[in-house]
């Protein structure tokens, strides 16, 4: 099986830009799991220990 050069030229790009986009996702749901954990939690004390005005 022979590959068209212009195969390889177009799928180069496209599969780095592939493997990018997955670690930037990978990448991204570890910065925002975090931080919905620690909104929830902070919005549970606040529920449970209203501030009184």
């Amino acid at each position: 099986m022979s590959w068209d050069p212009m195969i390889l030229i177009a799928a180069g790009p496209l599969f780095v830009l592939l493997t990018i986009l997955s670690v930037v996702t990978e990448i991204y749901e570890d910065l925002v799991m975090p931080s919905r954990m620690y909104i929830e939690v902070s919005t549970n004390l606040v529920r449970s220990h209203p501030i009184k005005s």
